[in-house]
């Protein structure tokens, strides 16, 4: 009996001893993770707006900007004014398109180009535009414009004396409707196309003819009169008399035409009628 209990007894401390054995080992195991790969920073857009550059005013500009992002696509672009007179533009994708203002002075327009990528970086690049005083180096040049900018009364510079008269009234069409637009009573407006209309005459008629050349200056001398009844004032009935002549007049041919006209009444005596003695429209 007592062998057999130490036996059993031996056996199970060898037992207990392999068992601890291994949970010693459990414990020292070291585990090795693999490593968090590195998140990756946003590249921000590249974006350009253009080369700053110089234009005249009332030029038309065109900006044409570039934008691209090197790990992503770029979800909203944006062009804003950020300085100068403000002008109307119109973009179309990255380009920006407007005409230069009129300005007293050199001035100085800025624009800048924004773009938003898929992650929310945002870039941005600005543009500076000189818009320089125009140069006005002739009349025709200057007539051309002060007529784009509604300073002058667009004419008719067809190459025919008589210019287009469509209802055939013995009115030239731009006269016509200039003398129409003005905020006058009616009877100041029908004596203005009197005497557009003998004006008109020079040019239509022929005036080396004597028998028409006294037909047209007394319908040139009844057109004042009648002018001067229904203003009644000699330096407002003055002006619009200047300026319809000068309308009429308006190319070289038709100034020529004047000239003649003039030239072929030098020395010829011209009686003013009487208002009972005129006709008025």
């Amino acid at each position: 009996m007592v062998r057999k209990s130490l036996g059993f007894a031996l056996c199970a401390f060898l037992l207990t001893a392999c068992g601890g054995s291994d949970g010693d080992n459990a414990k020292d195991e070291v585990v090795t993770l693999p490593p968090t790969p590195p998140v990756a920073e946003n590249v921000l857009p590249s974006v350009f707006a253009g080369v700053d550059f110089e234009v005249s005013e009332e030029q038309s500009v065109s900006l044409i900007g570039e934008v691209s992002d090197e790990d992503g696509v770029i979800e909203s672009l944006v062009w804003v004014q950020e300085g100068g007179p403000d002008v109307d533009f119109t973009v179309e994708g990255v380009n920006l398109s407007f005409v230069a203002p009129i300005v007293p002075e050199e001035t100085q327009l800025t624009f800048k180009l924004s773009a938003t990528d898929d992650e929310g970086g945002v870039s941005s690049d600005v543009v500076v535009i000189k818009v320089k005083k125009l140069v006005i180096e002739s009349v025709a040049q200057a007539i051309d414009v002060l007529e784009r900018r509604g300073e002058l009364t667009v004419l008719d510079r067809t190459a025919s004396l008589g210019g287009v008269d469509d209802n055939n009234d013995g009115i030239r069409d731009d006269i016509y409707s200039f003398v129409v637009a003005l905020p006058l009573e009616t009877a100041k407006r029908n004596s203005l196309l009197q005497l557009a209309q003998a004006f008109q005459s020079i040019q239509t008629r022929d005036i080396e003819n004597p028998s028409v050349l006294s037909e047209v200056d007394s319908d040139i001398v009844a057109g004042v009169v009648c002018n001067s009844i229904a203003f009644d004032n000699p330096t407002l009935d003055s002006s619009y008399g200047r300026k319809i002549r000068n309308f009429t007049a308006n190319t070289y041919e038709r100034a020529e035409r004047f000239a003649r006209y003039n030239a072929l009444m030098n020395g010829s005596v011209t009686r003013l009628p009487e208002d009972s003695e005129v006709e008025c429209k």
